[in-house]
């Protein structure tokens, strides 16, 4: 894989109505499931989110996931906290880290995506997990909106990002100020 792969990934916000192969969603739930994770302890749940009317009840607590309307599905990235054994500051980086693998699993795939904050704002948190049926063990995370991007989207233009000599330190931080 070139890193020009990486590279490419973006937020889409825009998609087709066309379906999605169940082939594909399930090559996407796996790769999720290879990320790394402290003490292997693989705290990741999925709930795949494809009913209209159930996508429309999310999107009716998240202001910034109103793509989600159109896109074929979403899924949520949750932590079961006994998996982390009373260690729950582990359960937000490994979910993480099992997100990045479905947003570049889905770039491979040709899919669009656009990750939406869930955590750390706890009305979203409970709204999502009382729609979904969570049990208090586990906490919703984040959601993945993903789909078929339109052909604009596709085309549209990176936004500037940080040349590394702002961000990157060799043995020390030195402050830029």
């Amino acid at each position: 894989m070139s890193i020009d792969f990486l590279n490419s990934r973006r937020s889409m916000r825009k998609y087709t109505d066309e379906p999605l192969a169940d082939a594909d969603l399930q090559t996407i739930l796996n790769t999720a499931m290879l990320a790394p994770s402290s003490k292997n302890r693989q705290p990741w749940q999925f709930v795949v989110v494809t009913d209209a009317g159930v996508k429309d009840q999310l999107i009716a607590h998240h202001q910034h996931m109103s793509m989600a309307k159109y896109a074929a599905a979403v899924i949520l990235v949750c932590g079961e906290l006994n998996a982390v054994q009373g260690e729950e500051e582990f359960l937000w980086p490994d979910c993480a880290a099992a997100t990045m693998n479905i947003l570049y699993a889905a770039k491979a795939l040709d899919y669009g995506t656009c990750w939406c904050a869930v955590y750390p704002y706890r009305e979203r948190m409970q709204a999502f997990g009382e729609i979904l049926g969570l049990p208090e063990y586990v906490k919703p995370v984040c959601m993945v909106v993903y789909g078929i991007p339109t052909e604009f989207q596709k085309t549209r233009k990176k936004p500037a990002r940080f040349e590394a000599d702002d961000i990157v330190f060799e043995n020390e931080y030195q402050s830029r100020d």
